[in-house]
């Protein structure tokens, strides 16, 4: 097809989209102007189904979204919801699964498929959900604190067994949370950082032990770890010294080693690993760029020179791969206190770089199908947002609706695509509140095979 054809065709779909208007699919919080509340829960969506949580009031609630709408499927908190819960939703053998607080004291797993009806109820818990971790089709862990003796648990449920079952008690001063899950030679670890060591724990079917530990170096922040073959890759940071650092943990000889250290001024930056294979990672060295790092000892190369103090803090957005492209949407400081999202962008096989979209307060996560990634920009005190689409394949980003109200300083939250719909929370609508939405989102996901990459 011609060039200048494609760039037209895909200039009046811009246009189509981005002059649509949203359609009002459910008033969750009928008859007031506030709507629902704080709508940054976790997300998850199976097949044609998506799952969101809503809060008003007072109340916290577990919804889907399909073909037939909207539903409410259950009550997560009745009162009280600040203390002692936050709501964790996740996937397991295509159910969801769930918390719901039952007191201050006191939690209920459940799981549930599409309708009130296939609610089910696993069992009651003392205490809260801290972390959790799926490891296969079969089991996943849950690691909670137990708030009538302050011990900290960690279960485990088997698909077969249908049941909850506990495999560790402790205090808290024996065990912290659970951090970094991994396997070395198909057995199940985690580690997690003391005040002066680094310990490695073993699950077994009889409980947990120690399988590793070992001091490290004083004064150090550790803000990441990452998996490179069978060894664990530190990620730290010194303040005093403002010099960041990269440690190999040898789990086999149970040694320390210092691998980089580079200068970090202050602010310091988070240093963050991305894992592209089991030998190559991307390490985020903030004021250094972006390296690739390989093999034992490592074999450093610069991806970027881009530089800026604050460009690693990811937890402010997202990073995905696709293939050999590392997509950011991260956050760059422009002054202190001042800050500026911006939408960093890469290919590793070209080693091209971009960095735009800086007109924003934040960026939301993104939906992700195919080739596609959806997600909003919003200005929170000027109630300016925007939904994008990024597209892999042209590296291309496009506005598909545009919203600027006064009122509106909550902004947009993207929730999932089903067929030609993208769903998004908003407040659209001075008179009802934050509700929710759908547009066209210019692809269809019943004619696209869906994937996760």
């Amino acid at each position: 097809m011609d060039k200048i054809l494609i760039i037209c065709i895909l200039v009046f779909e811009s246009i189509i989209l981005i002059s649509q208007t949203p359609i009002l699919v459910k008033d969750h919080n009928t008859g007031t102007g506030d709507g629902v509340g704080n709508t940054n829960y976790e997300t998850k969506q199976i097949g044609d189904v998506i799952f969101y949580i809503t809060e008003y009031g007072g109340r916290s609630y577990l919804n889907s979204i399909d073909n037939n709408g909207s539903s409410v499927l259950d009550t997560l908190c009745k009162s009280n919801c600040g203390f002692n819960f936050v709501p964790r939703i996740f996937v397991f053998k295509d159910r969801l699964y769930y918390q719901r607080k039952i007191d201050d004291l006191n939690f209920a797993l459940r799981s549930v498929q599409n309708t009130v009806n296939s609610v089910k109820e696993i069992i009651k818990i003392n205490g809260a959900l801290r972390e959790l971790y799926v490891d296969t089709d079969e089991t996943f862990y849950l690691f909670t604190v137990n708030w009538s003796n302050n011990k900290r648990e960690f279960y485990s449920f088997n698909e077969q067994d249908l049941n909850l079952k506990l495999i560790f008690s402790g205090s808290s001063s024996s065990i912290s949370y659970p951090q970094n899950y991994f396997k070395i030679d198909n057995q199940l670890n985690f580690a997690y950082k003391s005040v002066d060591s680094l310990v490695l724990y073993k699950l077994f079917s009889s409980g947990l032990q120690i399988n590793k530990k070992v001091k490290t170096p004083a004064g150090l922040e550790y803000s990441d770890m990452s998996i490179q073959n069978n060894d664990i890759l530190l990620s730290c940071q010194s303040v005093s010294d403002k010099k960041a650092y990269i440690y190999r943990w040898e789990i086999e000889n149970n040694l320390v080693t210092k691998e980089l250290e580079h200068t970090a001024p202050l602010p310091l930056g988070r240093p963050f690993f991305k894992k592209i294979s089991a030998d190559s990672l991307v390490y985020h060295a903030d004021n250094l760029g972006h390296l690739l790092i390989s093999d034992k000892p490592l074999i450093i190369d610069t991806l970027t020179t881009y530089k800026n103090e604050s460009f690693g803090l990811a937890e402010q957005g997202c990073f995905d791969s696709h293939g050999r492209d590392l997509f950011y949407l991260s956050i760059e400081e422009t002054g202190n206190p001042g800050w500026t999202p911006r939408l960093i962008s890469y290919d590793l096989s070209s080693n091209t770089f971009k960095a735009d979209l800086a007109d924003y307060d934040n960026f939301t996560a993104p939906i992700k199908y195919n080739n596609n990634l959806y997600f909003a920009g919003n200005i929170s005190t000027g109630g300016l947002a925007t939904i994008y689409r990024y597209n892999y394949i042209d590296k291309d980003v496009r506005s598909i609706y545009e919203f600027n109200k006064s009122f509106s300083s909550k902004g947009i939250r993207p929730l999932g695509l089903i067929g030609q719909k993208l769903y998004f929370l908003g407040k659209l609508d001075q008179n009802i509140g934050k509700e929710l939405y759908s547009i066209e989102s210019g692809i269809n996901t019943f004619t696209e095979n869906y994937s996760t990459y």
